[in-house]
């Protein structure tokens, strides 16, 4: 893996953990971001999360409509 694509990776970490933080509101201190992973071209990211909380359908549910609004934020960020 490359030095861009590292660095790439944590900066992606680093703008997405403050906006689950705004867009979860309290729920935020139950989910953390475990993991990101860009692909060579850049073009593509995933990033994997923890829940630190039974409720993990609850939680997933409103990451999932969230998806979007992180998305942008990232994007304007970078």
């Amino acid at each position: 893996m490359s030095q861009r694509t590292l660095k790439v990776e944590s900066l992606i970490r680093q703008t997405v953990a403050p906006a689950l933080t705004e867009a979860l509101g309290r729920d935020a201190a139950q989910v953390t971001v475990t993991r990101v992973q860009v692909t060579p071209d850049l073009r593509h990211a995933t990033v994997w999360v923890g829940l630190l909380t039974d409720e993990h359908e609850a939680i997933m549910n409103r990451l999932s409509g969230l998806t979007h609004r992180i998305q942008a934020q990232v994007s304007q960020k970078l």
